[in-house]
């Protein structure tokens, strides 16, 4: 009897585990394009490190979002927005279904140290990494162009979904940066639907 139980546990376990290993490929292979363009996106971490944002970003699954806020210390729409950034993400950082990273557009003018200033005072927890060329901004804003995203500018709101689509595209102080968050990050994949 001992020998029929522990053989259906391996049967079942065996069949869990065909299940897990079938599903897999699926699951990598939605994101696969959005993994490919966020490592387009060339940033430093705040120590000045070289990386790109899908490292920064970890892997994203099918359903999933990833929201870019770009914004700089020196920009007074930019400090208008952050609240808001900082609020949604404290709000929402246990939820896996959305990543968010805010992407500083250092200048010579205020350098590192006075972001990191900044940071410490207005948003300590925020993930940041700096796009001091604003190439990642503009490799974005190329998509965005083909989903019908505006000029560049400050701050710059983008929400992607696992399949690298841009499901929401803002750019300047919209005062309704919380809303937007809130709606874009809700769709599910397949829901077209643009906030």
């Amino acid at each position: 009897m001992h020998e029929a139980v522990a053989g259906l546990r391996l049967t079942a376990l065996t069949m869990a585990l065909a299940i897990v290993l079938a599903c897999a490929p699926a699951v990598a292979a939605d994101s696969a394009r959005l993994t490919s363009l966020l490592s387009q996106l060339p940033v430093l971490t705040l120590d000045e490190d070289s990386t790109n944002v899908a490292r920064l970003i970890g892997p994203v699954r099918d359903g999933e979002r990833v929201v870019l806020f770009f914004w700089s210390t020196y920009d007074r729409f930019s400090r208008e927005e952050l609240p808001a950034v900082v609020r949604f993400y404290r709000e929402h950082r246990a939820d896996r279904s959305v990543h968010l990273l805010t992407l500083n557009l250092v200048e010579m003018r205020e350098g590192v140290k006075t972001v990191k200033g900044f940071l410490a005072k207005e948003a300590p927890d925020l993930p940041v990494a700096l796009d001091p060329s604003w190439r990642a901004l503009q490799r974005l804003q190329r998509l965005a162009r083909r989903e019908g995203g505006a000029a560049l500018g400050l701050p710059t709101l983008a929400v992607l979904d696992a399949d690298g689509e841009v499901i929401a595209f803002h750019r300047g102080a919209t005062g309704r940066t919380y809303d937007i968050l809130v709606r874009a990050s809700a769709v599910k994949s397949g829901g077209a639907r643009r906030p």
